[in-house]
């Protein structure tokens, strides 16, 4: 596993990849508050991570989705002192499964939480999920995770046009167990 510089915290020349991860970060902000936790428990540092570990999540994603048309599972984490980096599958590296990668990444932030070295994380797959109205759909999965107890599963349903345009369907949340986290809760 490769160790990245991270994207920047903000906007980046106004593309529609960082148009798109902030509309998703709003709707990261909406489902705080209308979780399970309320706003008021979920503390500003805590919701400012998660927000920042899904625009960098969602961002690059969309790129590799659009570039390759799929890819293996990969992850930010935001170490103690804020800084956010990126861990992923070396591109040139024979790969094992995607569930293997996930195992990987999980198990290496958890020695990672252990250490004290990160405060959170955000696990990305490129998924099927069952769709609230009924069918499936492809979709990015963001799991984060954070060490305050805060966890969350973020979905971004994705069709692929005939031309192979991506088309991005109405985010979806859920609660999440903590698997980097123990104590994390939904």
């Amino acid at each position: 596993m490769g160790e990245h510089a991270a994207l920047p915290r903000g906007p980046t020349a106004g593309t529609a990849v960082w148009r798109a991860a902030r509309v998703f970060a709003a709707i990261l902000a909406a489902c705080l508050a209308g979780s399970a936790r309320t706003a008021e428990s979920v503390a500003p540092e805590t919701a400012e991570d998660a927000r920042i570990l899904v625009e960098n999540a969602i961002a690059v994603a969309r790129i590799r989705l659009a570039k390759e048309g799929d890819f293996h599972p990969f992850a930010f984490f935001m170490a103690a002192d804020g800084r956010v980096q990126r861990m992923s599958p070396k591109q040139d590296a024979a790969l094992p499964s995607p569930d293997e990668v996930l195992v990987l990444l999980q198990q290496a932030f958890r020695e990672r939480a252990l250490a004290g070295e990160c405060r959170a994380v955000a696990v990305v797959a490129d998924v099927v999920i069952a769709l609230p109205g009924g069918g499936q759909s492809d979709a990015l999965q963001v799991g984060i995770e954070h060490r305050d107890g805060y966890c969350a599963n973020f979905f971004h349903p994705y069709e692929r046009d005939p031309d192979g345009t991506l088309r991005f369907l109405e985010p979806i949340s859920s609660g999440r167990k903590g698997i980097v986290f123990p104590d994390c809760h939904l």
